[in-house]
């Protein structure tokens, strides 16, 4: 690939919002073992509320749904739906 053609697309990822992704089944460090996580509006999951996520070690388990809350946050290691 040309410079250009990567740049042109690490730019696109950029805009495209970075903030919906559902980390179900992706591959966690082993060190980041227990620490948490959220994700806000990904339509996916939770009828596009926010959830709660945790590094089992090896892959990103949903730990929580927020019912009826659109956000959650990320506090140190852990995380809560607001």
């Amino acid at each position: 690939m040309q410079l250009n053609t990567l740049f042109t697309l690490a730019c696109a990822l950029l805009v495209s919002g970075v903030s919906a992704w559902n980390p179900a089944g992706q591959p966690c460090r082993s060190e980041d073992a227990g620490a948490y996580g959220c994700s806000n509006e990904e339509p996916t999951v939770n009828n596009g509320d926010a959830f709660v996520y945790v590094c089992d070690g090896r892959h990103y388990q949903i730990s929580a749904l927020c019912g009826g809350h659109t956000s959650c946050e990320v506090s140190g290691r852990n995380a809560f739906c607001t």
